[in-house]
């Protein structure tokens, strides 16, 4: 969890008042779900390793973490209904644009920013960025979408409300012979596209 030489700012920016308590973190995820559990399980090992740094402030007492499952029908009651203090969750894009992320995890009138109690946090100006949002969501200026979508990123992310732990990917083999492919992340192949061309090694 804690890559690229990041282990020394986190050990930096771990607030005082660790110093003076003890608690016991949970970390939920649908059972089942094996990449949220070992993403989970990525999470606890990073807060692990952090913790066990010679330079980390230490609660007066071991900090507990626990990986839980829970089962989907519970997990979504509980994570609606704002009971959950850290939970995992996946999205995929209804449609190519930002604005598919923005406005569930991010705009004051979202799905998500009402469960984790974003629009109501301390620091946190919904006014402000959900006006990028709606601006950028009108814009036609590729060049102005793309300098308020930098705000909201930045906003968003120095407010940390979320804890972005992994991204898929996709894994494409095929002959030499075929051509055609192009990746597409929000759809999986479209073979109407493809065609084998042996010319180069059998000649036209």
């Amino acid at each position: 969890m804690v890559h690229n030489g990041l282990l020394d700012l986190v050990v930096q920016v771990l607030p005082d008042i660790l110093a003076n308590m003890s608690y016991k973190l949970e970390i939920y995820y649908n059972s089942g779900n094996v990449n949220r559990e070992k993403a989970c399980l990525l999470l606890k090992d990073g807060i692990t390793k952090v913790l066990a740094d010679p330079g980390a402030t230490q609660p007066s007492q071991s900090l507990e973490i626990d990986v839980v499952p829970l089962e989907w029908s519970n997990y979504l009651y509980q994570v609606r209904h704002r009971q959950l203090p850290i939970f995992f969750l996946g999205w995929a894009p209804d449609y190519a644009d930002p604005d598919n992320y923005v406005g569930p995890f991010v705009k004051s009138t979202g799905t998500f920013p009402a469960r984790v109690g974003l629009a109501g946090s301390e620091g946190w100006n919904a006014t402000k960025v959900d006006g990028w949002i709606d601006q950028a969501a009108q814009s036609q200026d590729e060049n102005v979408r793309k300098d308020l979508y930098y705000k909201i990123q930045e906003a968003i992310v120095d407010h940390v409300a979320y804890i972005w732990v992994y991204q898929a990917t996709s894994f494409h083999v095929e002959s030499v012979y075929m051509n055609g492919y192009v990746f597409n992340p929000m759809h999986g192949p479209y073979f109407y596209h493809y065609y084998k061309d042996f010319s180069p090694f059998y000649g036209t």
